[in-house]
C-alpha cells in the first residue's frame, strides 16, 4: 500500500482498525499525549546529566536545534577533546547521554586516581 499524504494514511488507518473517525481522532490524541510525556520526563532526566553538557560559545545559537544541526559547522568544536564523543554519533538519545555519562565518569575517577 503507498500512502501519499497524512490524509491519505488516516482514511488507510480509519479502514484498517475498522474506526470511525471520532475513535481515531481520540486514540491519535491519546497517542500524542503520552509521546510529550515521554519526552517531558527524558528531558528532565536527563538535560542536566553529566553526558548531556559539553563547551560551546554557541550555546544561545544552537538553542533547540536538532543535534545535526548542533555537531554542524558553526556547533560544537572539534578542538575540544571533551567533545570527540558527539562526532562519533548519528543521535542523541538517553541511551548516548548514558553512555557518555559512564564514559565522562570513569575518565574523570582515572584523571584524579580515584579508581
Amino acid at each position: 500500500m503507498k500512502v501519499g499524504s497524512s490524509a491519505d494514511l488516516a482514511k488507510h488507518l480509519l479502514a484498517y482498525c475498522g474506526l470511525d473517525t471520532l475513535a481515531m481522532v481520540k486514540v491519535l490524541e491519546k497517542l500524542k499525549e503520552c509521546v510529550e510525556e515521554n519526552v517531558r520526563t527524558i528531558w528532565t532526566d536527563w538535560v542536566h546529566k553529566l553526558g548531556n553538557l559539553t563547551l560551546t560559545g554557541y550555546n544561545s545559537d544552537m538553542g533547540n536545534n536538532s543535534f545535526l544541526a548542533k555537531k554542524g559547522e558553526k556547533g560544537l568544536s572539534r578542538a575540544l577533546k571533551l567533545n570527540d564523543y558527539f562526532f562519533e554519533k548519528d543521535t542523541w538519545t538517553k541511551i548516548e547521554m548514558k553512555e557518555r555519562t559512564d564514559a565522562l565518569a570513569a575518565d574523570i575517577m582515572t584523571q584524579l586516581k580515584l579508581e
